[in-house]
């Protein structure tokens, strides 16, 4: 089966929103979809910031599969949850969430796209009041040319 890039990008987000939502490490924390409004939670009861995360979905490469005029391609993509901890001890948090990361992307079964890589987990460091990771998954779907 082929697909869009919304259609991927709409597949690979539903897969993200509900691992996300399924895990007790990770249901209560507050997650930024790019297609809606986020405004960063506030601070826990000793003043640190609350963790957050955020998803995103980046179109990497584009590979024809054949010479016919009517090929198939297939789009590579990298889906990363960027994870947001108070800088004062967040690393810790930041491990455990990262990790339900890696097993959500790990968990994904779908016909249409195909998980490549998952992780290392990159870790950025200081940024502003937190501890700022990235997990990273590659992966790739086909679509047609009378898709694109």
């Amino acid at each position: 089966m082929t697909l869009t890039h919304e259609e991927a990008y709409d597949e690979m987000m539903g897969h993200i929103r509900t691992g996300w939502l399924a895990s007790p490490v990770t249901s209560s924390i507050a997650m930024a979809w790019d297609d809606r409004r986020f405004d960063r939670p506030g601070e826990d009861t000793v003043g640190l910031p609350l963790p957050w995360a955020r998803s995103s979905i980046a179109h990497i490469a584009s590979e024809r599969q054949g010479i016919s005029s009517n090929s198939l391609w297939q789009e590579t993509a990298i889906a990363t949850i960027q994870v947001f901890t108070a800088f004062n001890g967040g690393r810790a948090i930041s491990n455990r969430i990262l990790q339900v990361a890696a097993n959500l992307f790990r968990g994904i079964t779908s016909a249409e796209l195909t998980i490549v890589e998952v992780g290392p987990p990159i870790r950025i460091g200081q940024d502003a009041a937190y501890f700022a990771a990235n997990m990273p998954c590659r992966f790739y779907y086909f679509q047609e040319n009378s898709q694109t």
